[in-house]
């Protein structure tokens, strides 16, 4: 959070490292059926070697199948699915939504439908507007937020039943877009990859 204020935005770079390691985060939890349910910057720390660790886990909801549904209303409201916001059930998809929130921020530098003073109205247009896409955002990226940021969790990029054989994760059709085509995936599993900024961290 500190870090993406001093900096304002982004370079594209920057926030696709940053993202894939959310990512592959997201895949672990989901593979055993953890929906973590509140990213958000504040919950995205720098460790010493400036790879990100993710903290507070107090709004995760464990033992939840592919496709089974829970209903609680619970998360940041800049950073919420809009299933979860309309009450209808929600899964593993509401964090897929999370992360295209969270990418738009770093791009741009604040989150997609970003109200300070009025948050209902934020809520509400999160269910019922269309994303603005800024005319500097690259193609690619264009692409990844629209189909993270489908308001049909069944079409949202990481829906369960996007999963490409033999694959049985549902971050696959997330790892194969073309926005983090020059991603190492094995680095950024292995943190063998120099991160981008490095904290100076105090003994």
């Amino acid at each position: 959070f500190t870090y993406l204020r001093t900096e304002g935005k982004l370079t594209p770079d920057h926030g696709m490292f940053y993202s894939a390691q959310v990512a592959l985060m997201f895949e672990y939890c989901h593979s055993l059926n953890i929906i973590y349910r509140d990213l958000k910057p504040e919950n995205i720390l720098h460790d010493g070697a400036g790879h990100i660790k993710i903290t507070d886990f107090g709004l995760s909801k464990m033992g939840v199948q592919p496709g089974q549904q829970t209903y609680s209303f619970c998360g940041t409201p800049e950073y919420l699915a809009p299933e979860v916001i309309l009450c209808k059930g929600h899964s593993h998809e509401c964090d897929w939504w999370s992360l295209g929130a969270i990418i738009y921020e770093m791009l741009s530098g604040r989150p997609p439908f970003y109200q300070r003073q009025n948050k209902q109205q934020m809520l509400q247009d999160i269910v019922r507007l269309q994303v603005p896409m800024p005319p500097e955002f690259s193609s690619d990226a264009k692409s990844l937020l629209t189909q993270l940021l489908e308001r049909d969790p069944q079409k949202r990029l990481g829906n369960f039943s996007q999963r490409q054989a033999p694959s049985t994760d549902d971050a696959d059709a997330i790892r194969k877009h073309p926005f983090f085509k020059s991603i190492n995936w094995a680095a950024v599993k292995k943190r063998s990859h120099k991160a981008k900024f490095i904290p100076k961290v105090r003994a």
